[in-house]
Order: C-alpha cells, then sequence, then structure tokens
C-alpha cells in the first residue's frame, strides 16, 4: 500500500488517516504548522509521534499527500500561488 503524508491534521484529516491507518496504510508525516497540532493527531490517528513535522519537504517522501486544510488554503498548501493559480485555470478554460 502506498505511504501517506498528511498535510493539515484537524478533525476531517485526523479522522480520515486513522482509518485508512487502522487498514494498513503506512504513514510517512503528519504535518501542521505547528508541531504540537501534529503530535497530537499522532496520538489520535496511533502512528508514532516521530511522524509529527513542520517541514512541508517532508511530503517529498510520501506516495500520496492527503490534503485535509480548508478551501482559501488549498493552493498555498500545494505549493503555488493564488493568482498562479487562477491564471492557470483561466488559460485552461479559454
Amino acid at each position: 500500500k502506498p505511504q501517506i503524508a498528511l498535510l493539515g491534521p484537524g478533525r476531517v484529516g485526523t479522522t480520515v488517516a486513522r482509518a485508512l491507518h487502522s487498514v494498513g496504510y503506512p504513514l510517512h508525516a503528519v504535518i501542521s504548522r505547528r508541531l504540537e497540532n501534529a503530535r497530537d493527531a499522532c496520538r489520535f490517528i496511533g502512528c508514532a509521534k516521530a511522524l509529527a513535522s513542520t517541514d512541508l519537504t517532508q511530503c517529498a517522501g510520501a506516495e500520496v499527500v492527503l490534503l485535509a486544510v480548508p478551501d482559501d488554503q488549498l493552493v498555498t498548501a500545494a505549493g503555488g500561488s493564488h493568482d498562479k493559480a487562477t491564471s492557470s485555470a483561466a488559460d485552461e478554460i479559454d
């Protein structure tokens, strides 16, 4: 099964990650803006606290990145800028 990185360990992200972890999906990283939140999420999920991080580069080692952030933060979390994403989407529509 593919390794998963959770970016945004809030209620939805941790619940989904816990369900995936419980059926054998390995977690690669649990990433939050605050390390304490990532550690709390690891405890809830049932994975090693060593997976907790604030470092976005930890996503690079995962095969699947679960983005569980608020809608207004999706573009930033995915590594782009809103203006760039908007213009790219507009170019595709035209």
